[in-house]
């Protein structure tokens, strides 16, 4: 259904709630698998976000902007998943002392 609305349909702000909503569905269902299956969704999902993104910077659906939502889910299917170098993290301890995380 998301997939015809993006097709068909002429409405900028229903395409943009479609693709954010197939991206969002097909990231969930691939997240941390590596079949190829999943492999296909999360590029499909990006390729969604990333129409979001580009297309539709300033539309809304009841307050919310789709657009705002891609950037983070992109930086964590390309950072965050499992099976991924993790990054250097600095920071302070609750007593003040250093703490650093390197892989």
């Amino acid at each position: 259904m998301l997939r015809a609305i993006i097709s068909t349909n002429e409405n900028p702000e229903d395409r943009c709630t479609a693709l954010h909503g197939l991206g969002t569905l097909l990231f969930n269902a691939s997240i941390n698998l590596s079949t190829p299956k999943a492999m296909a969704e999360q590029e499909e999902a990006k390729q969604c976000f990333q129409e979001v993104i580009a297309s539709y910077p300033d539309a809304t659906n009841r307050g919310f902007k789709p657009a705002n939502h891609p950037v983070a889910v992109q930086f964590e299917m390309e950072n965050l998943a499992i099976g991924k170098i993790v990054p250097e993290l600095e920071g302070k301890r609750a007593q003040n002392a250093d703490l650093k995380l390197i892989n």
